[in-house]
């Protein structure tokens, strides 16, 4: 599961949800992002998610452990952990 940390930097209205989640993540944005990714504590790249669109969109998190991760694109960066 996943819960978010108060800590976002965005140039965008960037939305992850739900915290906790179970194994899927939602994305929402009101802009498409462009490079997008994930990336653990460490600073090792885990998902790269190319292009999220504009909208919800979702993710299947089932191939990441426990941890801290970022969510980040361009300048649009979020925080959070898989419990």
């Amino acid at each position: 599961s996943l819960t978010s940390v108060d800590k976002t930097t965005s140039t965008c209205n960037l939305k992850l949800y739900p915290n906790p989640a179970t194994g899927f993540l939602t994305i929402q944005t009101d802009q498409t992002l462009e490079d997008a990714k994930i990336i653990d504590i460490s600073g090792c790249e885990i998902m790269n998610l190319s292009r999220i669109e504009s909208g919800k969109n979702t993710i299947n998190l089932s191939r990441l452990g426990k941890g801290y991760y970022i969510f980040k694109s361009g300048s649009n960066q979020s925080f959070f952990i898989k419990q």
